[in-house]
């Protein structure tokens, strides 16, 4: 008989080598903390496994089914367990998705990335979906680290960003959600002669082909990519500091200056 409650098990089957399927499931519990009421079939076409797979899941955590696994989870949600055992859960889930993270960054990377940015007339951050709010922040830092830079999130206000940019200039890209989007900005930059920083991308994806620097650090679910997002500017950030040290010298003149100039 399994022990602990039912996402200690789930813990316990993803460090044990949990397929992707049962993955996806285990985000899905944790993300909606079994408070959501739904049926074994609506569940399945949820998820889109089939009905069965859902059981395997269930059996594979130590729960007869669906419904047993379905009560554990209620007893859970409703303050069975204590403080500390969900914080140990969420700092252990950071851990997992950091050192994933420092595994999948590729040597002399960040290096790489820290040198474009501190070499750029400016920097265009840009993302998709849920790493919009990363883009938005790496802004923010970029400027607090002496580096001119814009933001956009907008898909079609990126096409009308870039096409302002060219050689000289870096785009900073977190893939997110974007898909097709983050190829086809990644497309126009290099057209017009900038260079490329991708954040988030898998070492093998569209994106990584046109980029100069590849971060390839990337969660699971939604979550573990906001962590991701939030370990990579970390590191980029860390690299610019590193690299300013070397230099001495911030990159640009500080505004005032340049004004009176």
């Amino acid at each position: 008989m399994k022990e602990g409650g039912a996402f200690a098990r789930m813990e316990a089957l993803e460090e044990g080598g949990a397929t992707k399927t049962q993955l996806r499931m285990i985000d899905y519990f944790r993300a909606s903390s079994g408070m959501e009421k739904c049926s074994l079939p609506k569940l399945a076409k949820k998820l889109d496994v089939a009905v069965m797979t859902v059981l395997r899941f269930c059996r594979a955590l130590g729960y007869s089914g669906y419904r047993e696994l379905c009560c554990a989870i209620e007893q859970e949600s409703e303050g069975q367990t204590s403080d500390m055992g969900c914080l140990d859960s969420l700092t252990s889930a950071y851990a997992q998705t950091i050192a994933l993270c420092a595994e999948q960054m590729e040597e002399g990377a960040l290096r790489r990335a820290g040198e474009l940015l501190l070499g750029a007339d400016s920097v265009c951050c840009c993302a998709f979906g849920v790493s919009r709010h990363a883009a938005r922040e790496m802004h923010s830092r970029l400027l607090a680290l002496g580096i001119r830079s814009v933001y956009e999130g907008d898909a079609a206000l990126i096409r009308t960003l870039l096409s302002s940019f060219g050689e000289g200039d870096v785009l900073l890209l977190f893939e997110g959600e974007g898909g097709r989007e983050t190829t086809d900005a990644a497309v126009l930059a290099r057209a017009n002669g900038m260079k490329i920083v991708a954040v988030g991308c898998a070492p093998a994806s569209p994106l990584s082909r046109y980029a100069d620097a590849v971060l390839a650090a990337r969660g699971r679910g939604d979550a573990d990519r906001r962590l991701a997002d939030l370990f990579c500017q970390d590191a980029l950030a860390l690299a610019i500091s590193e690299g300013n040290r070397q230099r001495k010298t911030p990159p640009h003149p500080p505004l005032e200056s340049r004004r009176r100039a």
